[in-house]
């Protein structure tokens, strides 16, 4: 069975109102395609499918909207279920509402996510790792897509779910083993601040350009990764800051003479984005100005050096780093209060 898509009409010029959007459905099994089918919202619902066929419409919403799994319904009620999801470049929200279902993730998947639940309506259980957290409207909770989890609703809900790699997360030193499963309370005033944006996020329905759209799903996965450091990883969090820093730091003392060393070439060196690299250094001195401080300390050690004596100065700048000996003057008066040929005739 082919899924029954609809484009948020306010992404769509040709599309007036939602009247216009119910006669975009057609029969169930055609799948609807609109001019527009770049969009970044989706919106799936069991409404238009008959009730034999709704189950099994949902299962494959399900499995396509996230990941690889198993639905089980447990309502006694009629089924019934929708999504509606929206695309931040790299990050997606959805926002899902549903009967009384358990859901089964039994498998790794290729997307190798991670996925945020923020309960809004109803409660949620989710159970990974050997831990349940059981969720009430405001709460939060992780869960990672390349290891088995469930979750469990027990009578209507809805839900905004934030699904992301979860490279994004270890990025910001976020311990994945040690956070998944457990439960972000409501009432915290960070949790609460990133909760509320990323519900903000998934009824965002204005027309956004994709630079914007892509800062905010970073500063979505900042608030919220913020949060469960605070809540569950602070100290561990703040250890692998140090850890990295003084990694990083090495490898810069170790390359100063490269006049191409810079924050960006750093980050390609050990994989990783200028963003994240930022972030291990968020609460200590900026990269690019510790590059530039071991760069003048070094020039400053070796004109005080009787072994460099016979160097020029510029030799001197250029071993630091410096390709330019003017840059390097300047750049060197402006740290020290002095000229480079000062400070080797006061050492001498």
């Amino acid at each position: 069975m082919a899924l029954v898509r609809w484009v948020d009409q306010q992404t769509c010029s040709d599309i007036d109102d939602r009247r216009q959007l119910g006669r975009m459905e057609g029969a169930v099994g055609e799948k609807v395609t609109t001019p527009c089918s770049h969009a970044p919202t989706q919106m799936f619902s069991t409404e238009a499918v008959e009730p034999e066929e709704r189950v099994a419409f949902w299962r494959e919403v399900v499995c396509e909207v996230f990941l690889n799994l198993k639905v089980e319904p447990t309502a006694k009620e009629r089924f019934a279920g929708s999504i509606e999801v929206q695309q931040w470049v790299g990050v997606a929200t959805s926002c899902v509402s549903g009967v009384a279902q358990v859901v089964d993730h039994c498998r790794s998947d290729p997307r190798d996510d991670c996925l945020v639940s923020v309960q809004v309506v109803g409660n949620g259980i989710v159970s990974q790792a050997g831990r349940v957290a059981v969720l009430a409207p405001g709460d939060m909770a992780l869960y990672d897509a390349t290891r088995p989890y469930r979750l469990v609703f027990e009578g209507s809900f809805e839900q905004v779910v934030l699904q992301f790699p979860r490279q994004f997360f270890i990025d910001r030193d976020i311990s994945i083993e040690d956070t998944v499963a457990r439960r972000l309370e409501r009432g915290n005033g960070l949790n609460d601040v990133a909760g509320s944006m990323v519900c903000a996020l998934a009824r965002q329905r204005s027309n956004i350009p994709a630079a914007v759209r892509s800062r905010l799903g970073a500063q979505a996965i900042d608030l919220v990764a913020m949060a469960f450091s605070e809540s569950f990883g602070v100290d561990r969090a703040e250890a692998g800051r140090s850890a990295q820093r003084a990694i990083i730091l090495e490898f810069v003392a170790s390359n100063l003479a490269d006049p191409d060393l810079s924050v960006q070439s750093i980050a390609t060196a050990f994989g990783r984005t200028t963003r994240s690299l930022q972030y291990v250094f968020a609460d200590e001195e900026p990269l690019r100005s510790a590059i530039r401080r071991l760069r003048l300390g070094t020039a400053a050690a070796a004109l005080a050096n009787p072994l460099y004596a016979g160097l020029t100065i510029g030799r001197i700048g250029s071993m630091s780093g410096f390709g330019d000996p003017a840059a390097f003057s300047r750049a060197f008066r402006r740290e020290f209060g002095r000229s480079p040929s000062e400070t080797r005739r006061i050492a001498s």
